[in-house]
């Protein structure tokens, strides 16, 4: 059987969503387009924590692996084409073929590299520096990316985030 045969195509329009926080997500995508953001509300203000973009997986991974309600909500910021494949059809794979689990494991570290990422260069550099390292990995998907999250990414304002474009 042909692995794409194991996916389904799905197509999002900006603003809708993929998970919402608070509802189990049981799913992983690879996006052929389009992009997403991770996020969740705090305080009433919607912090972005990831960005997901052509290319990438894109998941509520604690969900996923868990099989507990989403700390997160994936909402589609660019109009977007994703293959999704169940946690359960994942699984059933990779008990009977080694590529799937490799590619398992393969999902898992890139979700775990992104987390990391995000936690130690939140840390480290400022605001502009980040910017500008994230500008230059996702170019496209950076500058088509609505300013509120992408502030809201960098903990910054869109107010100061538009003084540092205009750099």
């Amino acid at each position: 059987m042909e692995v794409v045969s194991y996916f389904n195509k799905q197509e999002f329009k900006s603003g809708e969503f993929l998970a919402r926080e608070g509802q189990e997500h049981s799913e992983i995508g690879f996006i052929g387009s389009g992009a997403f953001h991770l996020f969740k509300i705090i305080d009433n203000e919607e912090i972005t924590v990831r960005f997901a973009c052509k290319g990438s997986f894109v998941s509520a991974y604690s969900s996923l692996i868990t099989r507990t309600k989403s700390k997160e909500s994936i909402q589609c910021i660019q109009d977007a084409e994703i293959w999704t494949i169940s946690h359960e059809t994942i699984s059933n794979l990779a008990d009977d073929n080694l590529a799937w689990s490799k590619l398992i494991g393969l999902a898992s570290d890139i979700q775990y590299l992104e987390l990391e990422k995000y936690a130690l260069e939140k840390n480290i550099y400022s605001a502009k520096d980040r910017y500008e390292k994230i500008l230059q990995e996702h170019p496209q998907c950076i500058l088509e990316t609505p300013m509120k999250h992408l502030a809201s990414y960098l903990g910054i304002s869109p107010r100061h985030l538009s003084r540092i474009r205009k750099e």
